[in-house]
């Protein structure tokens, strides 16, 4: 897997970049996993919008690495710190059949914006083909899903494909329960487990949506991925928004 770096101009005396570029937002609101199009680049600052991975897209926000807060480095430095960081953050996602060849692209602070104590760099990974071009989806296995996740149908298989939250989904994980016994867990204990972390994900405001809990197959369960998922699910037909509370 190839992997290119690419850089703005040198950021030491620039004036610092807007928060938007020609309508496109900083790559610094959104998320790590996001798909984005309307790629730009500033002095330091990229831009792009968000879209739905399942949309042709031209690349996707990777790892967010917070610098060490020393007095302000020079953006030589401060991009070779990142980048590491990047390739670091970054490997099981660009070996993961992304693509032949990812461009990275830095989002990082200025003088001013570090001497403020922004020491936060977004590595940008950008697919250098057609925009057109949609990435592979996105599919976690059971031990790197999280709460927040969407799915787009749930079978308990292992790799689940996780889709934006905007998009049809079946259902969304709003907690996860480890197991460290190798027996399972009774129907009544997942139920009063989802049931109590439902309480304090959601408070006094829970969403209009169904509970749900789920547990790996026997065979997945033996080999210790011994999860409790917490489902929500839509009462009629498919979720179409995060359930989440913000």
């Amino acid at each position: 897997m190839a992997l290119a770096l690419v850089v703005g101009g040198n950021g030491d005396h620039a004036v610092s970049d807007p928060v938007t570029k020609k309508g496109e937002p900083r790559v610094s609101t959104l998320n790590t996993g996001d798909c984005f199009t309307g790629f730009l680049t500033g002095v330091t600052r990229m831009f792009a919008r968000r879209v739905s991975c399942t949309r042709p897209h031209g690349g996707e926000i990777g790892a967010r690495v917070t610098l060490p807060p020393t007095p302000y480095p020079g953006d030589a430095s401060l991009t070779a710190a990142g980048a590491e960081q990047c390739r670091t953050r970054d490997a099981p996602l660009l070996e993961n059949g992304r693509g032949d060849e990812f461009k990275t692209y830095l989002d990082r602070p200025d003088r001013r914006a570090w001497n403020l104590g922004d020491h936060d760099v977004v590595c940008v990974l950008r697919y250098p083909r057609d925009m057109a071009d949609t990435l592979g989806k996105r599919q976690k296995f059971f031990s790197d899903l999280a709460p927040g996740d969407c799915v787009k149908l749930w079978d308990g298989g292992g790799n689940e494909e996780i889709v934006d939250c905007d998009e049809k989904h079946q259902v969304q994980i709003y907690a996860i329960i480890k197991h460290h016994n190798a027996a399972y867990p009774t129907e009544k204990e997942m139920m009063y487990g989802c049931s109590e972390r439902a309480v304090q994900v959601f408070g006094t405001h829970p969403p209009d949506a169904l509970e749900r809990w789920t547990r790996p197959r026997d065979d997945i369960w033996m080999m210790g991925q011994r999860f409790v998922f917490c489902l929500a699910a839509a009462r009629h037909g498919s979720l179409k928004h995060s359930v989440m509370p913000e």
